[in-house]
């Protein structure tokens, strides 16, 4: 009776012991994961260079439609009533217009290069605290953001969209260091849409064609990383396949060099990309 006692108390401690042990090692691994958040400051980054783009992005929406307005009033027959009402015109009014849009203008642009101040400021904050980024890393970003801030002072908009999305793109490699890989798959997926969107705005050939392809190749190669990822989670696999159907679509209006089709197909995975970031 004696040793049945013992050898259940022997059976209990070992159990507790490994219960223990268990307990512990998902303690520890969930500290680390927790530990091994993206820090603070490459967060601040990619939240700035997004307010970046879509800075640049309204700017250019809002030039192109004034083109599409110019273009309208220029190919209308004009009534005698607005003929009468163009002779009454007065030039310093035109003057006065033309000189507040361009404070609008000038005002965008300087709240652009105030971000990019910030961006500069963010990097250097994680430059200096990282070390786990290669020298090789460092001097490709800071190249980008050297050639972001020249563009941008020199207010080239499209191309200033360009190179700041290329910038986004090149810090979501940051995120492999870190436990947020799906956060940098999901911000990569968005720059390769992006982009592909901002080649429709210039004019079609086969090297920017060329360049969509490619960049939708790699979206494709990135969607199963992230099923993998959400594997757990229903919504957000959802999501996924919703993106996925999206990235289909635009595959095709890119195949079929739609632009107008690519613009809306390529907001579309923009759209998608964004739901799967809440």
């Amino acid at each position: 009776m004696i040793k049945k006692r013992l050898v259940l108390l022997i059976i209990a401690l070992m159990l507790m012991q490994l219960i223990g042990c268990s307990g512990g090692n998902k303690s520890s691994n969930q500290s680390q994961n927790k530990s091994n958040q993206p820090p603070s400051s490459l967060v601040d980054i990619s939240m700035t260079a997004d307010k970046i783009i879509n800075k640049l992005e309204e700017e250019y929406k809002k030039l192109e439609e004034k083109k599409k307005e110019a273009n309208n009033e220029t190919s209308k027959d004009q009534s005698k009533e607005k003929k009468k009402k163009d002779k009454k015109f007065n030039p310093e009014d035109k003057s006065k217009s033309e000189s507040q849009e361009k404070k609008q203008v000038d005002n965008t642009w300087k709240k652009i290069n105030e971000e990019i101040k910030s961006l500069h400021q963010s990097w250097n904050s994680y430059e200096s605290k990282e070390e786990m980024i290669e020298v090789a890393q460092v001097n490709m970003i800071e190249k980008e953001l050297n050639s972001l801030t020249e563009i941008a002072s020199a207010e080239k908009i499209l191309a200033a969209l360009l190179k700041a999305n290329q910038f986004n793109l090149t810090i979501s490699d940051l995120y492999q260091n870190y436990n947020g890989k799906a956060k940098g798959y999901i911000n990569k997926i968005e720059s390769y849409a992006k982009e592909i969107i901002y080649l429709s705005y210039m004019n079609q050939n086969k090297e920017n064609k060329n360049k969509q392809l490619e960049d939708l190749s790699k979206i494709k190669e990135l969607i199963p990383r992230l099923e993998v990822k959400f594997e757990e989670d229903k919504k957000a696999k959802e999501k996924v396949r919703e993106l996925k159907n999206a990235v289909d679509d635009l595959e095709q209006s890119v195949q079929e060099d739609i632009k107008e089709v690519v613009k809306v197909k390529g907001e579309m995975v923009a759209k998608k990309v964004k739901e799967l970031k809440k």
